[in-house]
């Protein structure tokens, strides 16, 4: 696999450039990320033209940031987008592909600058390393899904709510309250207050607890 290179050319002077950061959870900081994307941009000698970040998992294709940079393409603001790497921009192979594509047809390039990859148009070896990056970050968010559930999965096996308080199941005191993401407004509470009450712990099937807070 040969290394991309994301060194600026002379016609590439005056480049405006949007630049992306995204967290998936309030410990994280997106900070470093912006830090080095600011460094690169300078050494490439590019205009910063905006900067957005998501509080956001990358599995998601509407974030607010993401979104504002794409709208500014579509009105043809700026000529690039960088990243620090792949994952941060996308987690699903779809998305990423889709996206990068439309960047492209808006004639705007698109680089990972972590992973040294520049993905300009045209250049069918960069797509299909960003394909192959794109791959990984959507079967590492599997992995890290399948690695939740489990953990949910044992915990409430061992007779402990998400929080860890330790209350069995179900709570005899009915202060901790269940609920199905999935289903919403009157069926949750009928799971809730009617029907998981009346059945015996030792019956409830284990995948109904994992999704039960």
């Amino acid at each position: 696999m040969r290394k991309m290179e994301t060194e600026v050319t002379p016609s590439q002077s005056n480049v405006r450039v949007a630049l992306y950061a995204r967290v998936s959870t309030k410990e994280q900081d997106a900070a470093p990320q912006l830090v080095r994307l600011r460094e690169w941009a300078a050494r490439q000698g590019f205009e910063v033209y905006m900067e957005r970040t998501d509080l956001a998992s990358g599995r998601l294709v509407r974030r607010s940031g993401a979104d504002e940079i794409l709208r500014e393409a579509r009105g043809h603001h700026v000529h690039a987008v960088a990243v620090a790497k792949v994952d941060r921009w996308a987690r699903s192979l779809q998305h990423l592909s889709a996206s990068v594509e439309e960047l492209h047809a808006l004639e705007v390039d698109f680089y990972a600058v972590d992973q040294g990859l520049a993905v300009r148009r045209g250049d069918p070896t960069a797509m299909l390393i960003l394909s192959i990056l794109g791959a990984c970050a959507q079967w590492e968010a599997s992995i890290i899904t399948e690695r939740t559930k489990d953990g949910l999965r044992d915990k409430i096996g061992k007779g402990r709510h998400r929080n860890g308080c330790g209350v069995e199941f179900p709570c005899p005191t009915r202060k901790h309250r269940f609920r199905t993401p999935s289903l919403g407004g009157p069926h949750t509470r009928l799971f809730r207050d009617t029907l998981f009450p009346i059945l015996d712990s030792s019956l409830v099937n284990p995948l109904v607890r994992a999704v039960a807070t």
